[in-house]
């Protein structure tokens, strides 16, 4: 048998060229078989909401008698520390301070109403809050947080206490009440709006007070910063005896209006006023001592706070549950789906752990921990001044 065969180049090309062919078209039969399709049409990508709601009680103490006045007896209070033999418990003032000026009795009972010295103290400490139907400057309670008829606020527009619907405490100079002023005729200083929050005037050395934010998330989680930022401090001359301290070298018609600017300012009331910020876990507008003070978050100057809350995002708070279990990732957010609840200080609160993801189908009657700014003055130069901005939580749903 002859094994031999010829392969010319004309043949070898040709056998080439339909293997070519034959890979070509397993190729164009792969292409078709990813390039099918199938089509779903109508579909919406709906973005979550957020509403938020406040309300809040301010103290403030500039040393007056009727501070510790009550019908029918007195607010007992001390000027030294406790000790283990002093007889009662007792609750240190200012509030989140490192060097407390005064103690007053928590466990007694004073006046015809039978409050404890504490409870009276704050009471008559009280000068603005939300809601406060009464005018009282004592916060009421708030039935309804949630919805149209929410006896909380939406700031801005319930800073005006002399709207119909408003339940801030009165706090304008007029004899108008409510309905019967427009926004524009409250004094605010320069005509254009209500007063703000913090809006302390003649403030002395060693005064003291404190505000306690409570926020709602009627809605979905959310993250929540603490936030502010400066709008004017001036020097305002200086004093004799200020001027003759030898580390008085500034301008004294000095003018900063930048928190930046801090830093390189010779206003002494920005490092004079001493702030403290702590979530109010049972709120009660006071920061329970100990070895680990409660909730703290950030304490030290006023020139401190307002270079942290004007940095990024400001001041991160901690919510309640995880990122995750609110949709997203990161430290922990504030729970949402909050209804009805109590709000006041002293009155039950809703006491619902805010532990669940405000969902449709996982909705929780809560309200969200309050958190507490306090300031304090030491020693000042008397001709300072100082206007900030009022701290404000923005919030962000957790994101998905």
């Amino acid at each position: 048998m002859n094994d031999d065969f010829e392969l010319s180049r004309r043949k070898a090309l040709a056998a080439l060229g339909t293997i070519g062919a034959a890979s070509a078209g397993a190729g164009l039969g792969t292409s078709a078989y990813f390039s099918d399709q199938e089509t779903f049409e109508n579909n919406e990508l709906v973005a979550g909401t957020l509403d938020l709601k406040m309300d809040w009680e301010e103290h403030y103490s500039d040393w007056s008698t009727d501070e510790t006045q009550v019908d029918g007896g007195s607010v007992e209070t001390r000027m030294e520390p406790p000790t283990d033999s002093t007889p009662g418990t007792w609750t240190a003032f200012p509030i989140g301070s490192t060097s407390p000026d005064v103690w007053v009795r928590s466990d007694d009972s004073v006046g015809t109403d039978g409050d404890s010295s504490l409870d009276a103290y704050m009471d008559n400490t009280s000068i603005e809050a939300y809601p406060d139907p009464d005018d009282d400057g004592i916060q009421d309670a708030a039935t309804t947080i949630c919805g149209s008829d929410s006896d909380l606020a939406d700031v801005p527009d319930d800073r005006d206490p002399t709207a119909s619907e408003s339940l801030r405490t009165l706090n304008n100079s007029s004899e108008s009440g409510r309905g019967e002023a427009t926004f524009d005729d409250v004094d605010d200083g320069d005509g254009t709006g209500p007063l703000p929050l913090l809006n302390l005037e003649d403030v002395k050395p060693g005064d003291y007070g404190e505000v306690t934010f409570s926020f709602h998330l009627c809605d979905n989680p959310g993250f929540v910063w603490l936030t502010g930022d400066l709008e004017e401090a001036r020097e305002n001359g200086t004093t004799e005896s200020e001027a003759d301290d030898p580390d008085e070298d500034g301008p004294t018609d000095e003018v900063v209006t930048e928190t930046s600017a801090i830093p390189d300012s010779d206003v002494e009331l920005l490092e004079e006023i001493r702030v403290a910020v702590w979530y109010d876990d049972n709120c009660d507008n006071i920061q329970q001592r100990g070895t680990s003070p409660e909730g703290l978050v950030t304490g030290g100057s006023l020139a401190d706070f307002l270079t942290d809350a004007a940095s990024g995002d400001g001041i991160p708070l901690t919510g309640d549950i995880a990122a995750s279990e609110g949709g997203g990732m990161g430290r922990n957010c504030f729970s949402g789906g909050a209804s009805t609840a109590s709000a006041s200080r002293g009155g039950s609160r809703s006491t619902t752990p805010t532990r669940s993801r405000a969902t449709p189908s996982r909705s929780t009657s809560a309200s969200t921990p309050s958190s507490a700014v306090t300031t304090t003055r030491r020693s000042t130069p008397s001709a300072s001044r100082v206007a900030s901005t009022r701290p404000s939580p923005p919030i962000r749903r957790c994101p998905s």
